[in-house]
């Protein structure tokens, strides 16, 4: 609002000025020592007189725009907003500001007087001024999955990823043969997990990954193994599990899920062990892949390995007589073993590997 002068008061010494102003609801005294200019809707200066000499001084107002929170602060001292947003500095003082977001937010920009970008904000005094801080959320990294082989580039403003590396599931054993004793062929074992916390990459770069390959059923013979997943040459890799053995008298032997002691990250767990077909009672279960806080589970007889935290489930191994397919289609989770009996089970294959960057 306008602002009318009520009264006006001069003293002999070093002809200072004693004002009182009223904007209709309240009145504002002002030290002694000082002759104000009072303009309609703001104090844009006052002259320091007091001693007989002469300082001219001018408000620096800052304020906060956006969804999130922070502090700017003023060097000189002076401004900590926070609470103290304005301050009056004297003329031709060169003054900066700093933003600071408090957590879970971020600094975006600055706007007025002439400041931009995120860095700090300077200006030099010769007129009241004002400056605006934008603070934003902090955006939440989000998952990004990668199911083949290939390559990423990292987006303008990313440079920094979570990455974690499931290995692939290896396939199944045959069933055993009328001269094998029909015995179940193994399971196959599960993909093993690795995680990098963060690795630094270069927005506009690309970085090259493989996505491990799902271990592949043979007819009458053991199971392929899965293959490696691996970033970036070696920056995280978790191995692939084994294939199950063929049905042998007397059983077929799962395979061994892959080994955290061969991956590279760092945090690294191993994926479960595929289940022992066994003499006329089905093909063993594969093991679950690895977990993002555990090793897998093993499978047993015609069960696959349950599924920790984050990892994923084994296929479930071929009952006896059963000529069902029982392929895995879990990320780094391993296929069953074939079933045993007058008609052999297929085997199962395993899952193939899974990358997900978080950023």
């Amino acid at each position: 609002g306008s602002w009318e002068l009520t009264a006006l008061f001069e003293t002999t010494n070093y002809q200072t000025k004693y004002a009182t102003s009223d904007n209709g609801t309240s009145t504002v005294l002002y030290e002694v020592g000082n002759h104000l200019k009072i303009t309609p809707d703001a104090i844009a200066s006052r002259t320091n007189t007091t001693g007989g000499g002469e300082t001219t001084q001018y408000t620096l107002t800052t304020s906060k725009t956006g969804d999130g929170t922070g502090t700017v602060t003023s060097n000189p001292s002076g401004i900590n907003c926070g609470s103290t947003c304005s301050y009056d500095f004297d003329d031709n003082t060169e003054v900066t500001l700093t933003a600071e977001a408090t957590e879970g937010s971020t600094f975006t920009a600055w706007s007025g007087e002439g400041c931009s970008g995120t860095g700090t904000c300077v200006v030099t005094m010769s007129e009241a001024m004002g400056v605006t801080a934008n603070f934003d959320v902090e955006a939440s990294p989000e998952p990004h999955y990668f199911t083949t082989s290939g390559t990423w580039q990292a987006p303008a403003g990313v440079t920094s990823v979570k990455i974690e590396c499931y290995g692939a599931g290896g396939a199944g054993g045959a069933g055993g043969s009328a001269s094998l004793n029909y015995t179940g062929g193994g399971g196959g074992g599960g993909g093993a997990y690795s995680k990098i916390n963060s690795y630094n990459v270069t927005p506009g770069n690309s970085y090259s990954f493989t996505v491990g390959a799902k271990g592949t059923k043979v007819s009458s013979n053991d199971g392929n193994p899965g293959g490696d997943t691996v970033f970036n040459v070696d920056v995280c890799v978790a191995k692939g599990g084994a294939g199950g053995k063929k049905g042998a008298s007397p059983e077929g032997v799962g395979g061994a899920g892959g080994s955290s002691g061969s991956g590279v990250g760092d945090v690294k767990y191993s994926g479960g062990t595929g289940g022992t077909g066994n003499m006329g009672g089905g093909g063993g279960g594969g093991g679950s892949s690895a977990g993002t806080g555990s090793n897998g589970n093993n499978g047993t007889v015609t069960s696959g390995g349950a599924a920790p935290e984050g990892g994923y489930t084994g296929g479930n191994g071929v009952a006896m007589g059963n000529a069902s397919d029982n392929s895995s289609t879990n990320y780094g989770g391993a296929g069953g073993g074939a079933g045993a009996g007058p008609t052999l089970g297929s085997a199962g294959d395993g899952a193939g590997g899974l990358i997900i960057l978080t950023y």
